[in-house]
């Protein structure tokens, strides 16, 4: 499996054609630090309407996932956030 670099990444994210890009994330952009892959989806529609998917599915996930015992997905919720921060 090829791994893409976070511009390539960048670059296939943003041709993504999205409808309802009017919006912004499924976070508040107001205390996103500088630089952090959080300011980068604040400032990108398309991002941003690709972040408000995948929290949708997140949250139909974790609805499936109340009574895991271990809790897996939040803990491969936050190795996929650590590795998608260090690309």
């Amino acid at each position: 499996m090829k791994l893409l670099p976070p511009a390539g990444l960048a670059a296939v994210l943003c041709s993504i054609a999205v409808p309802g890009l009017a919006q912004g994330p499924s976070f508040p952009c107001e205390r996103v630090r500088s630089g952090s892959m959080e300011e980068m989806v604040c400032q990108d529609n398309r991002l941003s309407a690709l972040d408000r998917q995948l929290s949708e599915v997140y949250a139909a996930a974790s609805r499936r996932a109340t009574n895991e015992h271990p809790p897996v997905l939040k803990a491969e919720q936050r190795g996929w956030i650590k590795g998608r921060d260090e690309c």
